[in-house]
């Protein structure tokens, strides 16, 4: 008797490889932490393995690895990153969490909220979790 293959799911933190193209788009491939050009590593503002979606709401594109460049900071200062919105604690919407953006056309950082279509949108909000 043999047994039935077991199809391996794809997790919903997945971040596909369209995602990863609108995500470097709207960032125009820069950090978005420091505005360093040719960041390429997708950063879960909710964890993955909290059940961090890999959506564009839930995702920042940063410069480094996970212990390098913007994306070492973050996961090396977790209370700094909390109060910037770069990291959001489980059972928290990351679209509703502002958050602390580099911004390639003001030249300057500029506090945003970003949806799951990947809408930047200033608000007058502080960042995090007040």
């Amino acid at each position: 008797m043999t047994r039935p293959v077991r199809q391996r799911q794809s997790s919903s933190s997945t971040v596909t490889q369209a995602v990863r193209r609108d995500l470097r788009e709207r960032a125009l491939h820069c950090c978005e932490v420091c505005g360093k050009y040719g960041a390429n590593n997708a950063h879960h503002r909710v964890n993955a393995s909290q059940r961090g979606r890999g959506t564009l709401g839930n995702l920042m594109l940063v410069c480094g690895s996970g212990t390098t460049g913007c994306h070492g900071r973050i996961t090396m200062h977790p209370q700094w990153a909390k109060s910037q919105g770069y990291t959001v604690p489980p059972g928290y919407e990351p679209c509703d969490v502002p958050l602390v953006r580099w911004s390639r056309f003001i030249g300057a950082p500029e506090v945003v909220l970003i949806n799951d279509r990947g809408e930047v949108n200033p608000t007058d909000r502080s960042p995090g979790i007040p």
